[in-house]
């Protein structure tokens, strides 16, 4: 039954929303009883939008990390924190109903890329509404500095357990760079440290760390500079045990 006050939840609810045009959905997993949230990264060719979002790299003041916010005021991407805020209100509805329908259901944010980056933060603002969420972020950039780094990692485990998963030298989870600008991480990270190939569990390096370590995708940098990083590091962006385009049906 649901409650009078939630609509019903389709197994799947999607939606396009906002200035920013975030993309995603919402979909109740039966089989491994799970509420999922799931995030669109940087689509160039059909979203010029999500491109803009990712070029606001101006950093915002924001309410998410309370009163842990003395360094430097919970500052966030303001493309990716405007990108969340135009979707906040339809997923966190969206999820209500789907926890008053399965209660037990375990609720999970994911994404890629700029998609990995929004749905941090939406498991960061339903977690500070009372729903714990496990989240997994795949070639996640920087989110902010200190603060948002700071809690989001103080979060975990008790209102869900964090998974930032890179790969070798891809390039968008050192972007922006940290040099400039002190841009930071939350950690644990599980780093995969081969480039190319089948990925075992020998190959998924657990880093341990505050704001920023060079132990593990960070240190994968060429030294050039963030031009010949991103040269050389745009390739193992699309690669996450998988071609990340193998989910799409439309896929080259």
């Amino acid at each position: 039954m649901f409650s009078s006050s939630i609509d019903p939840l389709p197994d799947i609810l999607k939606f396009p929303s906002g200035f920013s045009n975030t993309t995603g959905f919402v979909a109740v997993d039966d089989t491994h009883k799970l509420i999922v949230i799931s995030i669109q990264g940087t689509q160039a060719k059909t979203n010029l939008a999500s491109v803009l979002t990712d070029l606001q790299i101006d950093r915002v003041n924001t309410p998410l990390c309370g009163t842990a916010n003395k360094n430097d005021g919970c500052e966030v991407h303001m493309g990716f924190y405007n990108a969340a805020l135009d979707v906040q209100a339809t997923v966190t509805k969206a999820v209500a109903a789907a926890k008053a329908a399965h209660p037990d259901y375990k609720v999970v944010a994911t994404g890629h890329s700029l998609g990995a980056a929004v749905s941090a933060l939406l498991a960061t603002m339903l977690r500070n509404a009372g729903t714990n969420v496990d989240l997994y972020t795949y070639g996640q950039p920087h989110l902010g500095t200190v603060d948002i780094s700071n809690y989001i990692q103080s979060q975990s485990p008790s209102k869900g357990t964090n998974f930032r998963i890179t790969h070798f030298n891809d390039v968008v989870p050192q972007l922006p760079p940290h040099d400039l600008g002190d841009w930071d991480h939350y950690y644990p990270e599980f780093f995969i440290n081969i480039d190319k190939g089948t990925v075992g569990t020998s190959n998924v390096v657990q880093v341990n760390a505050n704001l920023f370590s060079k132990a593990g995708n960070e240190g994968k940098t060429s030294g050039l500079g963030v031009i010949v990083d991103i040269l050389t590091g745009v390739d193992a962006h699309g690669l996450y045990f998988g071609k990340i385009s193998g989910c799409n049906s439309a896929a080259p």
